[in-house]
């Protein structure tokens, strides 16, 4: 069975790297970033991936979400890349950049305010859960970008 390994970072300047593994069809690492903007900063979306036990080919897709309080999250963007790797290979591919326009908050009585933007990661179509160890739906344990 082909297996993937991917990163994720969520980038401005710099990157912040908090470990965890997954556990999906297809293996999957990612480390990502929790980071504060100012409002209407660019982020930069950048995955990382390896090809483990054989060739890779396939879609990467990152979606960007927005956590809105007590309401459903919304999409924002999302980004799609072709990749095809060797075994073994490692890639770091840039998968494009979104402006963070909304200033964040944590209100929890600020009703369809934002919270934060937050990453789901897909590979031929199938979500995959890099998130292993944490609640992917918590937003405090998930990676994300808030804005100041």
């Amino acid at each position: 069975m082909k297996k993937m390994v991917v990163w994720l970072a969520l980038l401005l300047m710099a990157v912040l790297l908090t470990p965890a593994l997954a556990k999906a069809p297809v293996k999957v690492d990612v480390y990502a970033s929790q980071i504060y903007v100012p409002v209407g900063s660019n982020v930069k979306v950048y995955v990382k991936v390896q090809a483990v036990g054989g060739e890779v080919s396939g879609q990467l897709m990152v979606k960007i979400r927005k956590d809105i309080i007590v309401l459903p999250d919304q999409d924002y963007v999302s980004f799609t890349k072709y990749i095809n790797l060797a075994p073994n290979q490692v890639e770091t591919v840039y998968m494009g950049t979104f402006v963070a326009k909304d200033k964040t908050t944590d209100d929890p009585w600020a009703v369809g305010s934002v919270r934060e933007y937050f990453p789901e990661v897909y590979f031929n179509g199938q979500r995959i859960d890099p998130f292993a160890g944490i609640n992917p739906s918590n937003p405090s344990d998930r990676p994300f970008v808030k804005t100041y």
